[in-house]
């Protein structure tokens, strides 16, 4: 195989793993956010101890849910959690899943079975081992209420879906992206910027290509124009590296005055 071809089958070898990598890792579920609450994780509102609920609703996604995300830690060793989606009057528990928690941070639970989207919902939290701080921050509306003494506080969460992957996704926030530019731009300049991004690659197989064939036109056995051949041939002269012998003496000039 020449090295101009050995060097396009690596560099398109390589792009193609590269290519294939990507699709894999794009097309793996991720979490998307289809609500969050306007309220930050800034302080602890409420400790959960075993058997003791909080809720918090009303709130309504456009989208099914799969998962809630909340944030807070364990005040000693792990703590584990129920946390169940009902119905906005508290009625019937439409869902429900568990979670375990150690230092302070974000948990999710997955739902036991998804919840349609569409239908105001209320989040509830009960504490199960050990004692849990959730965290949220002052009440930002009056429309959404969290029981217990204090009303003034929110516990913050999100309503989490697990169906879309990050190349579904992509459409989405390329849309979104747009929001925020000049106005002749749209989402069609990510898709354009993502297309030069792929062709990358196909650029990455030339310049291997031919990096390889330059280094077979250079590399020893070869001549400038690439072909095969012996080393160039040493004029050596025997006589030239020949022993001389005795040096004999150059004559005096007396020797060379004529006789008189």
């Amino acid at each position: 195989m020449s090295s101009r071809r050995r060097g396009w089958v690596i560099g398109a070898t390589l792009a193609i793993l590269a290519i294939v990598g990507l699709l894999i890792a794009g097309s793996r579920p991720i979490w998307a956010r289809e609500f969050v609450l306007r309220s930050p994780s800034q302080e602890p509102v409420a400790q959960l101890s075993p058997s003791q609920r909080v809720c918090e609703g009303p709130v309504t996604s456009s989208h099914k849910i799969d998962g809630v995300g909340i944030w807070g830690g364990s005040t000693a060793g792990a703590s584990t959690l129920t946390v169940q989606v009902q119905s906005a009057d508290g009625r019937n528990t439409l869902s429900s899943g568990s979670l375990r928690a150690t230092s302070p941070g974000e948990y999710i639970a997955r739902l036991a079975r998804p919840v349609a989207g569409g239908v105001p919902l209320r989040v509830c939290v009960t504490g199960d081992v050990s004692t849990f701080s959730l965290l949220g921050s002052s009440a930002q509306a009056s429309n959404l209420v969290m029981t217990g003494p204090n009303h003034s506080v929110w516990f913050s969460f999100v309503l989490l879906s697990d169906h879309k992957s990050l190349l579904s996704s992509l459409s989405t926030a390329f849309s979104r992206a747009s929001l925020w530019r000049p106005s002749w731009v749209g989402s069609w300049v990510y898709w354009l910027l993502g297309a030069a991004l792929l062709a990358t690659f196909g650029f990455g197989v030339v310049a291997v290509a031919s990096a390889s064939a330059d280094d077979g036109e250079d590399g020893p056995g070869g001549d400038q124009n690439g072909h095969d051949g012996p080393p160039p041939s040493v004029n050596w002269r025997p006589e030239a590296s020949a022993d001389p012998g005795p040096e004999t003496p150059a004559p005096s000039t007396q020797e060379l005055r004529a006789p008189g």
